[in-house]
């Protein structure tokens, strides 16, 4: 179990050959919460389900980190996403975003 950390900032999202603009909801060590990306009310439900094995990049604007991890769930009523983290560019930097606030 990972503590979740409710924090809003911008991130881009790269998967299935497209790039996405959205803010994460929360995050831990483990996972990213992100809040509606408006384009997935575009895609079927098939080419939402063939999202979950595409490889995916999140890009953290403010700070520069770099997130390699998967799709993990999708809410098809809000299009809110969740995303398993694999790699980080920088752990520290990450590991310091994570860390509860005092």
């Amino acid at each position: 179990t990972f503590f979740r950390k409710n924090i809003v900032v911008d991130v881009t999202i790269k998967m299935g050959g497209h790039t996405y603009d959205s803010k994460t909801s929360n995050i831990s060590s483990g996972g990213i919460g992100v809040l509606a990306i408006d384009s997935f009310k575009d895609l079927t439900l098939g080419e939402l389900q063939d999202l979950r094995s595409e490889p995916v990049f999140i890009h953290f604007k403010d700070n520069g980190l770099d997130i390699r991890g998967e799709l993990a769930w999708i809410n098809c009523e809000d299009y809110h996403a969740g995303f398993v983290v694999r790699d980080i560019s920088d752990g520290d930097k990450w590991d310091d975003l994570c860390s509860p606030d005092d």
